[in-house]
């Protein structure tokens, strides 16, 4: 416990005597070589050369002058430079100033009985603070020294702190402060308490209280055949968490309590007990176990874990190996590289001890595409494991700028790109259950490719019918087409696809046979596609 000082009331400080900072050749002095800025320095001149020009400059870049009085407004360690103006030697003399930013006072707040409050000193830049309950009642310390004042009521009440440096300027910053006394110590109020066998002889305590203040240290009891402090201090959370506690198996109950401190009186406050049954560990932390893709990568949610620590494991396709991917303590996101990949998780709770207490697999729908021909491809889904229950549905969508969607039939099915659902289109399969939560696959990216159909046969014979070799189906307007001979002979080609060729070369009627045709054209993305194949000229 820190050492105590109780409240005195200051009008002089043995840390404040006033002091000359004498130069390194002892020509002039300054009344303080440090103070928070703006951070005003006198010069006293102490030399005895008489009625002679002495200028200064006060920091580096800075204009001579013959003033006696300047003003540092940023923080650093700055020379002053003398320069007498006789033939002397040395002709210059210096001295070191340090100005600084004020920070804030750094102290801990301890409330008492009987509005009562404690204020204990954890500074580590000034070299002391002062504490002012009121201002006529006042007092310093040394960091770990604490002091304590009682306020006349329970409302709202004031106090400043400012720091210090020794023998430096006393112009730092105060800081104002509220604090709300109370009129009695009270005991917070525990709701429940369990204990936990974490690994072999290693027990958690986990109490849920209410009622308690931030500002007061309490003494956390835990008691069977014996009662054990085993833990002092302020609380900051509703529910409390001790590992480590020495527990007896053989007992047929616990109890727990938590006592109140006076810190200003040491005297303590007994609170009510909480008796609880011997309980054994046994739930594991996989009961909403559950994968599912998201923007950022892989959500894995795992219930959280009081001790110990949760290690994840991931492995690319069903046939791969488990690699070490994180250690967490509950629900996470493991980044992804490529959120199109299919990962498989394993997840190990090892508690305190380096011992794996439980095991569990876990991934989200996946799924696996091979082409099968051009915007044709055959699909295999894997289903979600997890430890949820109550599939309501397992559907995929397809799409991009519309949007198919179809149940899942089977673990293998096809799928057809449509171009109404635009250039670029996107699989992903969606798994909902009937509390709302869904998981959604890793997302496989296809980009649909134009087929331009060609007659596989034309007759230019003039009848009417099938005179020309027409295209069908092109995305755009702008297209080259090409004819060739099936030896490779240039023998047409246009920029304009319509109306197609009508047969002839150089205006002479093409010999019957087969011809090799090549369109190259644009897509919706501008990107040049090439489209080759046969067909054969008849003559009837």
């Amino acid at each position: 416990m820190p050492h105590r000082i109780y409240i005195l009331s200051l009008l002089f400080s043995p840390f404040l005597l006033a002091a000359q900072i004498v130069s390194n050749n002892g020509r002039f002095a300054v009344d303080f070589d440090r103070g928070c800025v703006p951070f005003e320095i006198n010069v006293t001149e102490l030399d005895a050369f008489g009625n002679i020009t002495r200028q200064y400059f006060y920091e580096d870049g800075a204009t001579e002058t013959t003033s006696t009085t300047y003003t540092y407004n940023v923080a650093d360690t700055f020379r002053i430079v003398q320069v007498v103006g006789i033939d002397v030697t040395p002709k210059t003399d210096t001295l070191f100033v340090i100005a600084v930013d004020p920070t804030e006072t750094n102290f801990s707040v301890e409330k008492c009985n009987l509005n009562g409050v404690s204020i204990t000193s954890e500074e580590q830049i000034y070299d002391f603070i002062r504490v002012y309950f009121t201002p006529a009642d006042s007092v310093s310390l040394l960091s770990g020294e604490s002091a304590s004042y009682n306020y006349p009521a329970n409302t709202t009440q004031s106090f400043q702190t400012k720091g210090f440096y020794t023998n430096a300027k006393e112009n730092c910053t105060t800081f104002d402060h509220t604090v709300n006394p109370l009129p009695s110590l009270t005991t917070p109020d525990i709701l429940s308490a369990s204990v936990s066998e974490t690994c072999l002889n290693h027990f958690v305590l986990v109490a849920e209280i209410q009622n308690y203040d931030s500002l007061v240290n309490y003494q956390v009891v835990f008691e069977q055949s014996n009662s054990v402090v085993i833990y002092e201090g302020k609380l900051d959370s509703t529910i409390l968490v001790f590992s480590g506690i020495s527990y007896e198996k053989t007992e047929s109950q616990y109890c727990v309590k938590i006592n109140a401190v006076d810190i200003c009186t040491a005297d303590i406050m007994e609170g009510a007990q909480f008796c609880q049954d011997i309980t054994e560990f046994s739930s594991t932390p996989f009961e909403n176990l559950h994968s599912g893709y998201t923007e950022s990568g892989i959500f894995i949610n795992v219930d959280s874990v009081l001790s110990g620590e949760l290690l994840a494991y991931r492995k690319f396709g069903a046939d791969g190996d488990f690699e070490l991917r994180q250690t967490a303590q509950n629900a996470f996101t493991d980044p992804a590289g490529s959120l199109s990949r299919e990962y498989f998780y394993r997840i190990d709770y090892l508690d305190t001890c380096g011992q794996v207490l439980f095991s569990a697999e876990t991934n989200p729908p996946l799924l696996n595409s091979s082409r099968q021909e051009e915007n044709t491809y055959q699909i295999s889904f894997t289903s979600p494991v997890n430890f949820l229950s109550g599939l309501s549905s397992i559907s995929y969508e397809l799409g991009n700028e519309t949007t198919t969607s179809e149940s899942i039939p089977d673990e293998q099915f096809e799928i057809s790109l449509n171009p109404e659902n635009g250039t670029r289109q996107f699989l992903q399969a969606r798994a909902e259950y009937n509390d709302g939560t869904v998981l959604l696959s890793n997302q496989i990216t296809y980009k649909y490719k134009p087929i331009i159909y060609v007659p596989t046969a034309f007759t230019p014979n003039g009848d009417g019918l099938n005179d020309t070799l027409e295209l069908f189906g092109l995305p755009t307007e702008s297209a080259t087409i090409s004819i060739y001979t099936r030896w490779g002979q240039l023998i047409f080609t246009s920029n304009e696809p319509s109306p197609g060729w009508d047969g002839f070369i150089a205006g002479d009627p093409a010999p019957e046979g087969v011809y090799l045709y090549e369109v190259i054209f644009d897509d919706s993305d501008g990107v040049k596609v090439t489209q080759k194949g046969t067909f054969a000229l008849i003559k009837k």
